[in-house]
């Protein structure tokens, strides 16, 4: 493209001559390069973070379901925390059952287990480990018979004979009074 000469001057006294027409392009050619490099760095960085904007939509999607785990993870910790506190009571709770001595339940199914025709029991009576047996029975050897079926087919870890006496004038001759010690550990 020409530009036509509009200068006035003289040739000779003109600070322009045909250079400046090519310094005008030179300059426009610049301008453009400079345009289209700062339009090129726009669009990769333009591109640079949209890529790091998605990256940040996945970090925070990622962090949120972190967040979420540690959320469950610290309700199942103090699902934990309640059970270890429940265990704990029950074990105190068994461990005062098992200084209580056994169930009574217990004690009086060995009794009648082990019980013997022409034995009466007159009371029972607990102390911790320790249950207290009184009765009648016919004759001293079927306290002895009573005493050794509790040995072998009840729970107690020992039974004493504490004494065996005849009490009555009126009762039968045979008839005697007896006191046992079961002893549960």
């Amino acid at each position: 493209m020409h530009i036509p000469d509009v200068n006035l001057l003289p040739s000779t006294e003109r600070l322009w001559d045909g250079k400046a027409e090519r310094f005008a392009w030179a300059l426009l050619l610049v301008g453009w390069l400079l345009f289209l490099l700062a339009l090129v760095v726009n669009i990769q960085s333009a591109n640079a973070l949209r890529a790091l904007e998605a990256r940040a939509v996945g970090v925070r999607r990622e962090a949120a379901q972190a967040e979420q785990q540690l959320a469950q993870r610290e309700a199942r910790l103090q699902e934990i925390v309640e059970t270890l506190r429940h265990v704990n009571r029950l074990e105190t709770e068994l461990d005062a059952l098992r200084r209580q001595g056994p169930p009574f339940s217990q004690i009086l199914e060995d009794i009648r287990a082990a019980l013997p025709p022409r034995v009466s029991v007159h009371s029972i009576q607990t102390q911790e480990s320790r249950v207290v047996v009184e009765g009648e029975a016919g004759s001293p050897s079927l306290v002895i018979e009573f005493v050794r079926a509790l040995r072998e087919e009840g729970t107690a870890t020992n039974v004493v004979v504490d004494r065996i006496e005849h009490r009555d004038l009126d009762a039968s001759p045979s008839t005697v009074y007896f006191r046992l010690i079961l002893e549960y550990e």
